[in-house]
Formats: structure tokens, sequence, C-alpha cells
């Protein structure tokens, strides 16, 4: 299991034992890294559905969550207004993973999931009853072939319709 499906799944584990909700956590990479390693605005959603304030729910979340997740993973955990909790991974896990990468050179990343099934790829041609615009087409030509490329690289099986 991934990091992030890691905490995701812890989030929405407490999200159900202390509000009874359901919930998708979204889990992001903040684009400002003085906001931890991941963040996730659950609480913004729990709130608005509970008609409660996002803040405190965040805090309650953030305290449930520092009791769950294994401290080998998450340095800290904090919640900033108006209601985002931010994850910072502990050094030891970046550590483990790189080591991982090492290991497995190139077979890190490849995945089991749908292992022994198809995947089609749908190489469309332009409309040649309209007028040819060479920047679509070649943004999306290179967008099928990178997607190809991809899933290659994760060891599927394509069949490609050209």
């Amino acid at each position: 299991m991934s990091f992030k499906s890691e905490i995701e799944q812890a989030v929405r584990k407490q999200a159900k034992k202390l509000f009874d909700l359901e919930s998708e956590p979204s889990l992001e990479h903040p684009k400002n890294e003085d906001f931890g390693d991941y963040a996730t605005g659950v609480s913004l959603t729990i709130a608005s559905e509970l008609k409660a304030d996002s803040l405190e729910i965040a805090h309650q979340l953030k305290e449930s969550l520092i009791a769950q997740l294994p401290t080998d993973l998450i340095d800290r955990v904090e919640v900033v207004s108006p209601g985002f909790i931010n994850f910072w991974l502990a050094p030891e896990t970046l550590v483990k993973e790189v080591n991982r990468i090492n290991k497995l050179k190139g077979d890190y990343g490849k995945t089991d999931i749908g292992k022994g099934k198809t995947v089609l790829v749908d190489y469309s041609s332009p409309n040649i009853a309209k007028p040819f615009g060479v920047g679509i087409f070649a943004q999306r030509s290179s967008v099928k072939h990178f997607t190809t490329f991809i899933l290659l690289l994760v060891g599927k099986q394509l069949a490609r319709i050209i």
C-alpha cells in the first residue's frame, strides 16, 4: 500500500468513526512544501455536511489520526485555517522508499492491477472533412503515445486501434 493510500484509508476510517460519514478524502501534494508532503481538505466537506466548524472538525480528525497512523510513517500532522490537515512523512519512511526504488530498479512502479487483461488504445485519425489543425492533432497524438508508453512501462498488454 502506498503512503497516500494508507493516509487516505486512515482519514476515511476516522471520518466514519468520529462523524458517521462516508468520505472520499482527496489527498494532494501541496504546491508549497511548507504545508507538508500531503494535505487534505476533507474537514471542509464534513463541516459543510454537518453545518459545523471546519477547524474544530480538522482538530478532532488530527488527534484521531495521530493515534492511528504509525509513527514510522508520519512525522507530524498540522491543522491550518480554514480546516486543512497537513501531513509530513517521517524521514525513515522516505529512506525506506529510496532503498525500495534502488532494489526494484526498472520494476519500481509496476502493478498487478488488471493483470491478464488487455488495454485497448484507440489512435483516432483527424477528421478529414474539417480544416486540419496540426497543433490539436500533435497534442492528441502525443498524449495517446505517452499513455501507451506508461501502460507498457507498468507491464500492461495493449491492443491498438489505428
